[in-house]
């Protein structure tokens, strides 16, 4: 889970933005 979550983070920063 914690994986996962680290990946999606490095994304939503990226998307958000």
């Amino acid at each position: 889970m914690s994986e996962r979550f680290s990946g999606d983070l490095q994304f939503l920063p990226a998307t958000r933005g």
